[in-house]
Parts: structure tokens; sequence; C-alpha cells
């Protein structure tokens, strides 16, 4: 007996152990389940705060060299107040200074146009993905209640199909009984 009741324990507490291990595995492939929509949406939220870093950033850089080429427009004036003390050669030192400020400047404004053109392809490139993506949504969905309508009017279809089957063996089993009635009633029409 104290066999059995040990048998019947080991049995129990190897039942509670393969429990246990399901459960952990459930809770497991939920929490996997819920981090994957967790972590995809964690990392829209850095690539959306990553794109708005830059572009503080190419802001920044924009400040920066407007206060630049303001810093060197002081410059040039100051040396043009120069020149008129020292004629010839301070002359031509300005002109040189000015076309290099104007390369610079040019220089500059092709690097932030170009790092514009940049975002703003990403930008639409991104909107192009996200569209794409709401299609593909969108035409599953509508997939989904087309097959739905079909079901139902399928369903409605073998409905309507096994009503008239059963008025048909309905009509068939009354008309039997109104034979079986009259054959019942006249003895002689049975006969023939």
């Amino acid at each position: 007996m104290r066999r059995s009741f040990a048998y019947a324990r080991q049995l129990r507490d190897e039942r509670e152990v393969a429990r246990k291990r399901l459960v952990g595995e459930l809770e497991e492939r939920r929490f996997r389940l819920q981090s994957d929509v967790l972590r995809q949406r964690q990392s829209q939220v850095t690539a959306e705060r990553v794109a708005l870093d830059r572009l503080s950033q190419l802001e920044d850089k924009r400040r920066i060299a407007e206060a630049e080429a303001a810093e060197k427009t002081a410059a040039l004036e100051a040396l043009e107040r120069e020149q008129a003390r020292h004629a010839d050669r301070a002359r031509v030192e300005a002109e040189a200074r000015r076309r290099l400020v104007e390369e610079t400047r040019v220089m500059l404004e092709g690097q932030v146009a170009a790092r514009a053109q940049l975002t703003a392809a990403e930008l639409a490139h991104r909107a192009a993905v996200e569209a794409a993506e709401l299609d593909e949504v969108k035409v599953a969905l509508a997939a989904r209640r087309d097959a739905e309508a079909r079901r139902r009017v399928d369903a409605r279809d073998e409905y309507l199909r096994l009503q008239e089957s059963n008025r048909a063996d309905l009509s068939a089993r009354r008309a039997v009984a109104e034979a079986g009635e009259l054959c019942s009633r006249d003895p002689l029409q049975h006969e023939m």
C-alpha cells in the first residue's frame, strides 16, 4: 500500500513538473511574441529619434555655416578698410580672401543642399515603403472580407438548397400519404 501511495505521489510530482515546464514554455513563447512587437516598435522609435537628431545636426551645421559666413564677411570688411591704407598689396590679399570665402560658401551651400536632398529622398523612401505596407494590409483585409462574403453566400445557398430538399421530401411524403389514404378508402382502385 505504501508503494502505491509512493508511486501515486511520484506520478503526481512528475505531472506537476511536466505541467510547470509546459507553462514555462507557453510563457516564454508569449513573452517572445510580445518582445518582438516591442522591439520592432522600439526600433521604429529609435530610427525616428536618429532621423530627428540628424535633422537637428544639419540645422546646427547650417547655423554654424551662417555664423562663419557672417564672421568672414566682417573680416572681409576689416580687410577692405585696411586696403585703403595698404593700396595694391592689401587689395590683392582682399581679393584672394574674398574668392576663398566665396568658394567656401558655394561649397558649403552645395553640401547643405546635397544633404537636404538626401534627407528628403530618405523621407520619401520611408513614406513609399509605409504606403506599400499599408496597401498590402488593405489588400489582405479586402481578401479576408471577400472570403468571408463568399463563405456566407455559400452557407446561404446551402441553407436554401437544404430547405428546397426538405420541401420536396415533405411534398413526396404527403403525396405518398394521400395515395395511401385513397387506396385505403377505395378498395377497387387499390386492386387496379
